[in-house]
């Protein structure tokens, strides 16, 4: 039995910015895309700063505004659309009990 395929994360952040037209901030951008995890938004947009497909305007205060670039900008060789879910979703990390001295 096939699983459903589901987008990626990177593919829902740039379709956001592309669909805004305009600047938006992370937080804008967890209120768009409800589904998608803060880690995965910040994972996201670095990716794709990295392949020059969106841009960043750095404030004072150390917040971002982030923009879609054009298409034709956009150098990743592989875009990988859809994915399908895991079966079994990865177990968090456990953190080691250290004694105390």
């Amino acid at each position: 039995m096939r699983r459903a395929k589901e987008p990626t994360a990177t593919t829902l952040v740039l379709t956001a910015l592309r669909v805004a037209d305009d600047f938006m901030n992370q937080r804008m951008l967890r209120i768009a895309l409800p589904g998608v995890k803060r880690d995965q938004i910040g994972a996201a947009l670095v990716h794709l700063r990295s392949h020059h497909a969106v841009g960043v305007v750095v404030e004072p205060d150390g917040g971002g505004w982030w923009f879609a670039l054009p298409p034709q900008d956009d150098d990743r060789s592989r875009v990988m659309d859809l994915r399908a879910p895991e079966l079994r979703p990865r177990r968090p990390r456990r953190r080691a009990k250290v004694a105390p001295k």
